[in-house]
């Protein structure tokens, strides 16, 4: 199986299918952004002010981690799924 930067799906997606294919695609791109505007956030508070040296051994919120899984699990449902089977296999 192959793995994609999450922040980087979007376009990948747009190359495949083409600019306008999905009817959702303005939502879905906001979807992404919206998940990855979490996950920094959250890492940037675990890192605190002082920089990257501070935030070894530092600790996400497992609130925060809860909410990121569902999220993901959210993005699938609601957008990914749309359009799977429009994907060519030789994209996979």
């Amino acid at each position: 199986m192959k793995s994609y930067r999450f922040g980087e799906s979007a376009n990948k997606q747009r190359r495949v299918l083409g600019p306008g294919a999905l009817s959702a695609q303005q939502g879905h791109a906001a979807d992404h952004a919206r998940i990855l505007a979490l996950a920094r956030s959250e890492l940037a508070a675990a890192a605190g002010s002082a920089g990257s040296r501070a935030a070894a051994g530092k600790r996400v919120r497992a609130r925060v981690c809860r909410q990121l899984a569902a999220a993901f699990v959210a993005h699938a449902e609601l957008f990914d799924a749309l359009y799977d089977q429009h994907i060519p296999a030789t994209a996979l």
